[in-house]
């Protein structure tokens, strides 16, 4: 497949059931603030956890820079983060790291 069919398949993927299911599970796990936004914290935190398992390469010294960079982009400058900012970006994050263009690779 070329490129931009490869970049259509993948943005259906945001559409579907599964994947929709799978960012909710996550995001329902996640502490939220009285509005039930996500705070910046909260985000550094998981994506602390998340660093060492998919990109294990990185230096642990180098994460606070990138999730910084990340936050910025993904919370869209805000103080918090809603669950439409949190779905982009946990899209984002599982097409960065998941290799096929298939939904359940996504989970």
């Amino acid at each position: 497949a070329n490129e931009a069919e490869a970049l259509k398949r993948r943005a259906a993927l945001r559409k579907t059931p599964v994947l929709r299911a799978t960012i909710m599970q996550w995001w329902n796990r996640l502490p939220k603030n009285s509005q039930g936004e996500l705070e910046k914290r909260t985000y550094f935190e998981m994506c602390r956890e998340l660093f060492p398992i998919v990109d294990p390469d990185t230096p642990e010294s180098k994460y606070d820079e990138i999730i910084e960079n990340d936050w910025r982009f993904d919370s869209d400058g805000r103080p918090a983060m809603d669950y439409p900012l949190f779905l982009d970006a946990m899209f984002l994050f599982m097409d960065l790291w998941v290799e096929k263009i298939c939904a359940k690779d996504y989970q």
